[in-house]
């Protein structure tokens, strides 16, 4: 019995106790956070211990492709019109059989190949500024573009039939007359090898018969030489082009220096002989004055 009255003596004393602990302001909140911290490191330990990332899980690789980075590319900029790979080609189809029939005028060419590249209309002869493509055949054939672009002309011409002109990279445009029909109109844009439309004969060139006169110019309207761009990619050819322009300027012809070197050696000749002149009428002056110092002193003793 005593035993028991000791127990509940005690017991009584610790619940005192805890009670007087309980009263204190910050016994509260700091089980709480006890309680709190204790939760959340339960929940990040199994997390840890049995999730892992969907990668390790599935043991894959990171996406490394341009759709699963959120690339889409439908957003890439639009492609020019003329491919910078693209090389200058025949305005012609390989079985048309057509071949060039007319040259370009070219100064530089003999005087014959320059004869022959004229035309003759309205009792004129004209240079030619491109060339001439025509069929043995004399029959019509397909005209394709040469390189793509945008038609900025399709017309037709009382003198040089159906024209079209397609404008390229750069300023550089393409034409092309005498067509008997067009398969275009202004504004279309055309890739390296679609159909134009079909040879045909004009006024201009009537000579020429069934053909297409296809002519290249540049930014500034110059007309080139087709026949040196065929095969090359136009910017290049016109650097080119351009280049050996400039070491002909810079380059003397070869009689050129013979030319100089003998101006030059005659100047040396002259100012020689003007030396000379100088030194004769230095001496014939002082021949003079001796002459004429010697005279009076005769005359003295005379």
């Amino acid at each position: 019995m005593k035993e028991d009255n000791n127990r509940s003596s005690n017991n009584e004393s610790k619940w005192s106790n805890a009670q007087r602990i309980l009263r204190k302001r910050w016994v509260l909140p700091a089980v709480y956070l006890v309680a709190a911290a204790g939760i959340l490191s339960s929940v990040f330990y199994f997390q840890g211990q049995n999730l892992g990332t969907p990668l390790e899980q599935e043991g894959t690789e990171e996406p490394t492709n341009d759709f699963q980075l959120g690339f889409d590319p439908t957003d890439e900029e639009a492609v020019p019109v003329q491919s910078t790979t693209e090389v200058v080609a025949l305005p012609t189809l390989d079985d048309s059989k057509a071949e060039i029939i007319g040259h370009f005028y070219d100064e530089s060419a003999s005087a014959e190949e320059q004869q022959a590249s004229l035309v003759y209309y309205s009792n004129t002869y004209r240079m030619n500024k491109g060339v001439d493509f025509g069929a043995t055949s004399e029959e019509g054939f397909d005209v394709i573009a040469s390189l793509s672009g945008k038609v900025t002309k399709a017309a037709q011409d009382s003198t040089l039939g159906n024209v079209v002109e397609v404008t390229h990279d750069d300023g550089f445009k393409t034409h092309y007359s005498s067509l008997a029909t067009l398969s275009v109109e202004e504004g279309d844009t055309v890739n390296q090898g679609d159909k134009l439309g079909a040879a045909g004969r004009n006024v201009y060139n009537e000579q020429a018969g069934v053909h297409v006169h296809f002519e290249i110019r540049d930014s500034e309207g110059e007309a080139l030489n087709p026949e040196d761009f065929f095969g090359e990619k136009l910017e290049q050819a016109k650097d080119s082009e351009d280049a050996e322009a400039e070491a002909e300027k810079e380059t003397p012809a070869p009689d050129q220096g013979k030319d100089e070197d003998a101006d030059k050696e005659n100047a040396d000749k002259e100012d020689d002989k003007e030396d000379a002149d100088k030194s004769k009428d230095s001496d014939d002056n002082a021949t003079d004055q001796d002459q004429s110092g010697l005279v009076p002193s005769e005359s003295s003793n005379t």
